[in-house]
């Protein structure tokens, strides 16, 4: 007997999972199925495009305190008191992505609560302060915790806490990468030194992973996505639902699979 699945189905199931379809396939070849046709080059979920966050972080002595105390080596979250400040269900999104207890963090101040919520887990950021890119990455387990916040950092006396608490994967510092860089490829002014938080448009995020290269080896992140997108697919096959191929509308699988030859199209 065959169990026929749509997109639908699929997505259901995986409806905690933003890693992408390329995500997907290769926990799918890795559970034993073949997967056919071709995978996008971008990840995606539902269409979603990568999006880019602009994240100041090296502008003043503060703010490069900061950076040298959580982003330019990983903080234990397991020890106290920051995991003290986590709540269950944060301190298992942490573990997923950084298993061996420890991250590089970084936040941004609650008036930035909506371009925040835009973001998922491989999103990349230019850490940028001092006339250029300090640094880039790419956006990890997402919280919004003040007391966890104000544990990492002392809160601004006129502004307040960082309470967009994010943690960081595949971070490289860099020289290479001036504002005009930024400015050329997503359109904006010259003199724009960047000293907010920006989330730019999909049109302009996409010029900027081209036109910066940032689309290369993000293996850290791979490794990561690649634990969650297993786990959602073990889920779904458990509630006999079927998941999609990389660029088919139906999937069909045996509901006593066997431990060769399982197909997905």
């Amino acid at each position: 007997m065959w169990h026929t699945a749509t997109r639908s189905d699929a997505r259901s199931a995986l409806t905690s999972f933003t890693g992408g379809e390329q995500a997907v396939a290769r926990g799918m070849r890795r559970l034993g199925f073949i997967v056919e046709g071709n995978t996008s080059t971008t990840p995606t979920m539902g269409g979603r495009q990568t999006l880019v966050l602009i994240a100041p972080s090296y502008g003043n002595p503060a703010s490069r305190a900061r950076f040298s105390d959580t982003l330019s080596q990983p903080v234990s979250f397991l020890a106290p008191p920051l995991k003290a400040a986590l709540h269950d269900d944060e301190l298992d999104a942490l573990l997923k992505l950084h298993p061996d207890g420890s991250a590089r963090f970084w936040g941004a101040l609650a008036k930035h609560d909506s371009k925040m919520d835009r973001l998922a887990a491989g999103d990349h950021i230019l850490f940028t302060g001092d006339n250029q890119v300090q640094a880039i990455g790419k956006v990890g387990c997402k919280l919004r915790n003040q007391t966890l916040a104000d544990l990492l950092w002392k809160p601004d006396p006129k502004t307040g806490g960082w309470s967009n608490v994010y943690s960081v994967l595949d971070f490289h510092p860099v020289d290479d990468l001036s504002y005009s860089d930024i400015q050329v490829l997503a359109g904006y002014k010259p003199r724009d030194v960047f000293q907010e938080t920006r989330v730019p448009s999909s049109e302009q995020a996409a010029a900027l992973i081209v036109g910066l290269g940032l689309g290369g080896g993000d293996s850290e992140h791979h490794h990561a996505e690649d634990a969650l997108a297993e786990e959602a697919l073990i889920a779904a096959l458990n509630n006999e639902s079927a998941i999609f191929g990389a660029d088919r509308g139906r999937a069909t699988t045996p509901t006593r699979p066997s431990t060769s030859g399982r197909r997905a199209r």
